[in-house]
């Protein structure tokens, strides 16, 4: 899939205490900055993404023209926040199929892992944040 931009944008559930947490830490150990951020029930992911990419109910990644879902976008977010983290992408010599198991227990428990919610947009990221 392709996307109509080119910035490398991660959309994340906005109502998860355990995804706010995961784009914050993405969002704080981006050293170049470059990567932005959007709630899948947001005008840019609505502007953005087609019906049938915002059905999957994931977290996912917009990043050269490309569209990641599943533990591909988990894997590329962390790595794209660049340093130590880039070793997060040999992951995917794993196969895709075992990564997104691992990926749905945890997308199914994540509501349970983090139970204070902090909004993302509150911190130091607000000009990363797009509606």
């Amino acid at each position: 899939m392709i996307v109509k931009n080119q910035n490398t944008i991660v959309f994340y559930d906005g109502d998860c205490p355990f995804c706010n947490k995961s784009v914050e830490f993405v969002l704080r150990h981006n050293s170049s900055m470059h990567i932005k951020a959007a709630p899948l029930n947001g005008s840019t992911a609505s502007n953005l993404l087609s019906d049938e990419i915002l059905k999957l109910d994931t977290l996912i990644l917009s990043h050269n023209k490309k569209i990641y879902t599943f533990s591909s976008a988990a894997i590329r977010t962390v790595a794209l926040s660049g340093g130590i983290y880039k070793i997060f992408l040999a992951l995917l010599i794993f196969p895709k199929s075992f990564r997104d198991w691992i990926y749905r227990i945890i997308a199914r428990n994540r509501k349970r892992l983090i139970k204070t919610n902090c909004d993302v947009a509150n911190g130091d990221f607000n000009h990363r944040i797009l509606p």
